[in-house]
């Protein structure tokens, strides 16, 4: 193998490749392959410099592709469309003639279009008008696509297709904001293949992120680009160093999602009683990511809440939520341990499952039902398509207690800074007890998930003596009514 800092097989090593290896040794086993990618980044890097004008121009694909005012007059219709033989653009403004705007073809799978103003100075193409582009096969046949780049698109309220409509408004707006969401999904709209791997293709991934709710929809941005960003990543493999600096052979995430919590709270759930969950399958899960790795815990996402699924508080709750969260109400058994439950699980995922927590719309205090958007199957309806954000501030509701125990969770974050601290020491995964306790950042958290027992002068042991005060229990936080003793666990 090649020491530090040299080339092996022609590919170059990370400038930083030791600072890895000092975390994890075993990585070693794999440095062809670090070398190997870390130079294929270099070259791609540097061909987008190159050709490009750098990586945060490159990134502004909007300002070039699509339809765009031309700085000359006119407009600038660019498509990128690599397997296709000719490229057309119709709609209102020539009639849907298919072939009497054809685009012409430039290197890098570009195909551009320049409509010069009308004798009158107006845009040939006028606000609000339809559009399509008409995609040459090499058999010769044709296809009628929307741009990716549209910036408007609707659909007609009998119809599963989407128009794309022009957008320039005589007065531009003062506030625009775009919620880009499905675009990366709906790439069958351009012709040419998937799998391409160049620069041009490359630019398509920059500016179309995969967002379908908040989860994957975390976003991904680009850390070097905008200095103030952050860069987060969505995956389950465990890949190594996707959240350590690119200089060290790593991939430059700030964060990675740690997805597999949300899914092992809610298979508990749905497939297991109280007395049968597994403390060491729990601390297993909440800390199985890499030293070093920066992770975002959290309790619930999307993935849990479509249709097809519930909520957390739902799993925990179910019909009760309809008729036992008044606080006049007597309160049901269902809903002491629902809401006991719903806290103990946020935190501890909180306080052990990564470096970051993230709340999905109405976690925090216990959203009900499930979401669900307009389709056939419900017929269009937006019913479920919501969150009930006012039952927080119903103060004759239970969810307060919820989102005031939430509150507090954050504010006791704040104040011992727990995220931010090396991982936790967990001293105790009791079986029988269905106890879990460890230490982190000076913090003793013990958890009891017995659905029956309660401890007084439980013994843990900690690693660092002292007193340790508490926090959590004297706060009013397990359950208004119901809830425990200081010091009783």
């Amino acid at each position: 193998m090649a020491d530090e800092g040299e080339a092996c097989d022609g590919y170059l090593e990370p400038p930083l490749f030791h600072k890895l290896l000092e975390l994890d040794s075993k990585l070693k086993l794999y440095r062809k392959d670090f070398q190997r990618r870390y130079s294929k980044f270099r070259g791609r890097l540097e061909e987008i410099e190159k050709k490009e004008g750098g990586l945060e121009e490159f990134a502004k694909g909007y300002t070039h592709f699509g339809i765009n005012n031309h700085p000359q007059g006119g407009l600038k219709c660019c498509e990128w469309a690599p397997g296709a033989s000719a490229l057309y653009l119709t709609g209102d403004f020539n009639g849907w003639s298919y072939t009497s705007h054809p685009y012409q073809k430039l290197d890098f799978g570009k195909w551009e279009l320049h409509l010069p103003p009308l004798s009158d100075g107006s845009s040939t193409i006028p606000h609000l008008s339809k559009l399509k582009v008409v995609v040459q096969v090499p058999d010769g046949g044709l296809l009628f696509r929307l741009s990716p780049w549209a910036r408007y698109v609707v659909r007609e309220p009998t119809s599963v297709e989407y128009d794309w409509v022009h957008w320039d408004p005589p007065e531009p707006f003062k506030v625009w904001q775009n919620d880009v969401r499905m675009n990366l999904m709906q790439y069958s709209f351009t012709w040419g293949s998937v799998h391409v791997i160049n620069y041009e293709y490359t630019d398509w991934l920059l500016m179309n992120f995969f967002h379908s709710a908040f989860t994957q929809s975390f976003f991904h941005s680009i850390s070097h680009a905008r200095q103030l960003s952050l860069c987060l990543f969505q995956e389950v493999s465990g890949m190594p160093a996707l959240c350590r600096p690119i200089e060290e052979g790593g991939q430059g995430f700030d964060y990675k999602l740690a997805m597999a919590i949300s899914d092992k709270w809610i298979q508990l759930l749905k497939e297991k009683k109280d007395e049968d969950w597994d403390m060491g399958n729990i601390v297993h899960t909440l800390t199985n990511r890499r030293h070093g790795e920066n992770c975002i815990a959290y309790a619930e996402s999307h993935d849990q809440a479509l249709v097809g699924d519930k909520s957390l508080a739902f799993w925990l709750m179910d019909a009760s939520m309809y008729w036992d969260m008044s606080v006049t109400n007597e309160v049901s058994i269902t809903v002491v341990r629902g809401i006991a439950l719903h806290k103990l699980i946020r935190l501890i995922t909180h306080a052990l499952g990564g470096e970051a927590y993230l709340n999905f719309i109405g976690n925090e205090f216990g959203h009900p039902e499930w979401l669900d958007f307009p389709r056939a199957g419900n017929n269009e309806s937006f019913h479920y398509a919501r969150r009930q954000m006012h039952l927080a501030d119903d103060h004759g509701l239970r969810y307060q207690h919820l989102q005031n125990f939430d509150i507090s969770m954050n504010h006791l974050e704040e104040r011992f800074g727990w995220l931010a601290s090396p991982p936790a020491y967990v001293s105790c995964k009791h079986e029988g007890d269905k106890v879990i306790a460890f230490e982190r950042a000076g913090i003793l958290f013990a958890f009891n998930f017995h659905p029956a027992n309660s401890y007084t002068d439980y013994r843990l042991g900690i690693h660092l003596p002292g007193k340790y005060p508490y926090h959590v229990t004297k706060s009013n936080l397990l359950f208004p009514r119901f809830r425990r003793k200081a010091g009783i666990l």
